[in-house]
């Protein structure tokens, strides 16, 4: 029995002095009110007592990585199964499944197991201390269990051994049972090797540790980057086999080193995927400006190139954008280039990394640059120094819109958080927003008849657009083509818009009825009604032709896409080219303002140029305009400005091409493009001659040291510096992470950053008032879940893990099944109030009965002693005197009440008297 306030009792000694001066008129009575008293003081004592089931919890933690054998999932996944149907009536299992991160499977208070379905963020690591965190945390101090470890023993990030610690000194034991691959015959790229920079020209060294289990010869293959391919044989001795290769590159940038390996024939390898790795060494020196265009050595080419400017072109590709290449280069021009041959994730890395500072961007105008190249909602729109949206009072023609989706069953399918809908809702939304409020809209919902969401109105007279586009629903079925070409040409026919045009939303693999489309089509370009199409799908798709010549007909655009959140950015981007044209192939002169001393010095350009054509664009905020046309539009021409820690420019007018001809002409012209070129490129600041960076890459985590030199008389920086990375999955950025540098010693800091799967690292140093720096790009040789089990790192990771857990009370479970006999009983406290408070009552209740009634005289034994012999016939004559009648007279006489009648006698006589 246990009291949580015992401090409460005392009150029993208050009780006690209160009875002893205030006593009730009977002992009973007193007695039965002390009992009461001390019954309270028991609940407020708050009394209970500890109950030892049988009940425990046992918690899974399963390990998913990709350093498990092929069938680890299948296995772990039955003999949790296992676990669950031995599992006693009283107990509890929780499962966890860990890789980058950690997901319940099962809850310790659900019902059954449905199996491994949790969606992990990536299999390229094991968190298995973040696994173990959460499971403790399940548990609240003081409950019994047991964790269970299905994993090979391999781990990544932060060590396990605070966590196990933790669960020993709460008497949870760690039990294991290990799913390791077969190692035997795994021919593997142990270490590549090489220094994180070198100066051009000069020679440095690839070195490279490869594991053999047989003797045998093996072909090697070496690349850097898009070069040519070097082929090797290599001898290998059973073992660790050492190789290296001195080389040198004249060029500053960023070299991706590909190393590949294949063993002789013969059984299968047990890991293949480490028979590949990479390495990454960065050229110092200035890095040159990428060129992004269909003339790659054109005119704008060797205008830059006659100004001192190192460029390298290329054809736009989405392979150009990957963040590895991109290192390589200072900064990049888009020389009128359309935002869909970038691709989206291509423009998020530029994004990424002009914000972080290591790339400037500068973008040249054209038809197929700004609003009309489809950089309107596109990643590259926030950092661009020109706003894109037009400027209502810009508008002289009214518009007549009509946008038809495909409602069809296919629209329905999942697109991450989202439908495929709800994506085309909101692209349909985005054009909305674009109109005047003196323009025409009409939206079609089809499938196999057209739904008419609302007809052509003005926009000023809609109510409630934008809750009626946004509430479209996929209803089944497959869109019936002509049927919402129909629908949509005959509502623009009766339009009086200047401008009319119809956007059509089809699936590229079921756009079905194709009706007489071409005599509708011809009967809409007669009327001036231009036809877009735009296709979800490939140009490869069993419809792709069909919707192709659609547009054609139309005099429209076609476009393609399999990434439904690029719609949104595709429907504005037609609506720009094909209804509000905001390139303007008008000739213009642009006067300088006196912000040009920004990029350039004073008296270095004239006071105009001439231009063959300009992309309408807005002026931004916290952007400088070089350049205003002097027409009536007076729009910006040339901006520079800032996105994050990077440096953008634009030039609104055509650089090269149709529209250039004036600007080719004029000696100011490349002036002016070299100038916003070197204004934008990203430099190095020279603070690091205060100060030496060093990176090194081990155990799986990238360690980044600044060293201070002793004699200085200050440190370089106000607070502690900071490590920013930008992290790339497959091209994709991922939220910037920020690493604050600690204080090893008086003159090093330093921090660590972990290293995850394939992923490129892009680290830069900073602090307060200081431009970022940015270091060496890391990247591991291969995930580090395919790491040799017989490499020394593997090996000691093994024997700590399996010593940690056996520290804790764990043991090898060749029989999972069997620890639930192992699980210690469940101790559990158990409160005592609700029947305390039940005696309380009952004891309550007994003292008013014995108040009222005086219960206690029916409980009462009297022994009562024998009588002489005269005393008996003298009680037994009386009996058979008072057998007699009594006389008439006396009958009404009241009896009087011998001294042996008890008070109950009287208390009847007299009830019988009323």
């Amino acid at each position: 029995m246990n009291c949580l306030y015992p401090a409460a009792w005392l009150l029993l000694l208050c009780a006690g002095a209160f009875c002893c001066s205030h006593p009730l008129p009977t002992r009973r009575l007193t007695l039965l009110r002390l009992l009461l008293y001390t019954v309270l003081i028991a609940i407020l004592a708050g009394t209970g007592i500890n109950w030892r089931g049988q009940a425990g919890v046992l918690i899974a933690l399963v390990d998913r990585s990709h350093s498990l054998p092929p069938a680890a999932e299948e296995l772990s996944e039955q003999i949790l199964r296992d676990l669950e149907q031995s599992r006693p009536a009283d107990c509890q299992l929780g499962i966890i499944s860990f890789a980058a991160g950690h997901s319940w499977e099962k809850l310790p208070g659900s019902v059954s197991f449905a199996g491994l379905k949790a969606v992990l963020p990536s299999r390229h690591s094991s968190d298995l201390a973040g696994a173990l965190a959460a499971a403790l945390n399940s548990l609240p101090p003081g409950r019994s269990g047991r964790l269970l470890l299905l994993s090979d023993g391999q781990y990544t990030g932060i060590s396990p051994e605070q966590g196990l610690a933790q669960a020993a000194a709460r008497g949870l034991a760690v039990d294991w049972q290990l799913l390791r691959r077969q190692g035997g015959n795994d021919l593997a790229i142990e270490e590549f090797r090489a220094p994180w920079q070198a100066r051009p020209g000069e020679f440095y060294t690839l070195s490279c540790t490869i594991w053999s289990p047989t003797e045998q010869e093996s072909r090697c293959s070496l690349r850097s980057n898009d070069g040519p391919e070097q082929t090797f044989t290599l001898s290998l001795q059973p073992g660790r086999n050492q190789f290296s290769w001195r080389v040198r590159h004249s060029e500053p940038g960023l070299l991706d080193y590909q190393l590949s390996l294949a063993g002789e024939p013969g059984p299968a390898d047990g890991s293949p995927e480490n028979n590949h790795a990479r390495c990454l060494v960065s050229i110092a020196g200035r890095k040159p400006l990428l060129l992004l265009s269909d003339s790659p050595e054109g005119t704008l080419a060797r205008l830059l190139q006659n100004s001192g400017l190192a460029v390298q072109g290329r054809r736009p590709a989405p392979a150009e954008l990957d963040p590895a290449k991109l290192s390589a280069y200072a900064g990049v021009l888009l020389e009128n280039v359309p935002a869909g041959r970038l691709g989206l994730p291509g423009m998020e890395a530029l994004s990424a990394l002009v914000q972080a500072g290591r790339l400037g961007l500068l973008m040249t105008g054209g038809r197929n640059a700004f609003a009309c190249g489809g950089y309107y909602r596109s990643p590259l729109e926030p950092v661009l120094p020109l706003a894109l949206e037009q400027r209502q009072e810009l508008r002289q023609n009214r518009l007549g819109l009509v946008v038809a989706l495909d409602r069809s069953g296919s629209m329905s399918m999942p697109c991450g958080p989202v439908t495929k809908m709800t994506l085309a809702n909101r692209a349909t939304l985005e054009v909305f927003r674009l109109l005047h409020g003196s323009d025409e809209f009409a939206v079609i919902a089809v499938d196999s008849q057209a739904h008419l969401v609302f007809p052509l109105t003005p926009v000023h007279q809609l109510q409630n657009a934008e809750a009626k586009i946004l509430s479209i629903e996929s209803m089944g079925g497959g869109i019936y083509t002509y049927t919402a070409l129909h629908q949509g040409i005959s509502a623009l026919l009766s339009s009086t818009a200047v401008t009319r045009h119809l956007l059509l939303f089809a699936d590229a693999n079921d756009a079905e009825e194709p009706g007489e489309y071409r005599e509708l089509l011809r009967r809409a370009a007669e009327a001036g009604i231009t036809v877009s199409v735009v296709g979800l799908g490939r140009e490869s798709d069993l419809y792709a032709d069909f919707l192709q010549e659609i547009a054609a007909l139309g005099q429209g655009k076609c476009y393609f896409t399999e990434q439904p959140e690029e719609l949104p950015r595709i429907f504005a981007e037609d609506t720009f080219v094909m209804a509000l044209n905001t390139f303007l192939d008008t000739p213009v002169r642009g006067d300088f303002t006196p912000a040009v001393q920004t990029i350039t010095r004073p008296g270095t350009l004239p006071p105009s140029l001439e231009f063959g054509g300009y992309n309408l664009c807005g002026p931004k905020a916290g952007s400088e305009n070089i350049l205003i046309s002097a027409d009536e539009q007076r729009a910006p021409l040339a901006a520079v400005g800032y996105a994050g820690q990077g440096r953008t420019a634009a030039l609104a007018a055509e650089a090269a091409g149709n529209y250039s001809s004036p600007v080719a002409s004029q000696p100011a012209a490349s002036l002016l493009l070299s100038a916003l070129a070197s204004w934008m490129l990203a430099g190095a600041d020279n603070s690091s001659e205060q100060f030496l960076l060093n990176q090194e890459i081990s155990n799986g985590d990238l360690r980044v040291e600044l060293l201070l030199p002793p004699e200085r008389l200050q440190d370089p920086f106000p607070s502690t510096p900071e490590v920013s990375v930008l992290v790339f999955d497959r091209t994709q950025a991922q939220p910037l992470q920020r690493h604050r540098l600690e204080w090893e010693t008086p003159d090093r800091l330093s921090c660590r950053v972990p290293l995850a799967g394939e992923n490129v690292y892009l680290p830069s140093i900073s602090w307060p008032g200081q431009t970022a720096l940015p270091l060496a790009p890391a990247a591991l040789p291969y995930s580090p879940e395919f790491r040799p089990l017989h490499s020394p790192a593997a090996q000691h990771k093994l024997a700590q893990l399996l010593t940690w857990t056996a520290a804790t009370g764990g043991q090898e479970r060749l029989q999972p099944g069997a620890i639930w006999q192992d699980l210690p009983p469940q101790s559990r406290r158990v409160s005592l109030t609700p029947a305390l408070a039940l005696l309380a009552i009952l004891l309550l209740l007994l003292e008013v009965a014995e108040r009222r009634l005086t219960l206690s005289r029916f409980f009462r034994w009297n022994k009562t002693a024998p009588q002489p012999a005269e005393k008996q016939q003298e009680d037994s004559t009386r009996s058979l005197t008072a057998m007699q009648p009594p006389p008439p007279e006396a009958t009404s006489a009241e009896p009087l009440a011998g001294p042996q009648d008890s008070a109950l006698g009287a208390a009847f006589r007299r009830a019988r008297r009323k």
